[in-house]
């Protein structure tokens, strides 16, 4: 189970889910790094609840607009 507010680039340490040790002593830990995928195209009412939750946030994602000089409600653009 991932915890609500998880970030992106989060790592999640499993201890003893790993790949089993060749002496036979257990298995490892396995490490999981969360990657979050946010959508590229919202139609309009997705866009509005978007605002909506931001409202309800406190404006964060309004801050974050202001400082990358775009509209988008979740920072700036990744470059290719």
């Amino acid at each position: 189970d991932v915890p609500a507010g998880t970030q992106s680039g989060t790592v999640f340490r499993l201890r003893g889910k790993g790949i089993p040790s060749l002496r036979g002593a257990g298995r490892g830990d396995q490490y999981v790094t969360v990657h979050v995928d946010i959508p590229k195209n919202l139609t309009a009412q997705q866009k509005e609840l978007v605002k909506q939750l931001d409202e309800a946030l406190g404006g964060k994602a309004a801050q974050t607009e202001e400082k990358s000089g775009g509209t988008r409600p979740f920072g700036r653009k990744k470059k290719k």
